[in-house]
């Protein structure tokens, strides 16, 4: 699927999908277009793009990480019926 973009000079062009990740965190194009309009790479927070907040609630998936896992030489395998 190509994506029409403008770059930071005004010119217009369409690139790849996959491509336009790359653009989006190099900042080589100023605007992209979604199915709802054009969009500004430093107006949205968009893919590609890092933002610099960190998150700062509690750690959920900490308990996860604590769980002491099951050796896989423990795990019962039962043949289909």
């Amino acid at each position: 699927m190509l994506i029409p973009v403008i770059y930071p000079n005004g010119s217009h062009d369409q690139v790849k999908d996959f491509y336009l990740d790359f653009l989006i965190r190099e900042e080589k194009i100023d605007q992209f277009k979604r199915s709802s309009g054009w969009v500004s790479i430093f107006d949205h927070n968009i893919r590609g793009k890092k933002t610099s907040s960190a998150y700062n609630g509690p750690e959920r998936r900490q308990s996860l990480l604590d769980k002491e896992e099951t050796p896989s030489n423990e795990i019962e395998f039962y043949p289909p019926a």
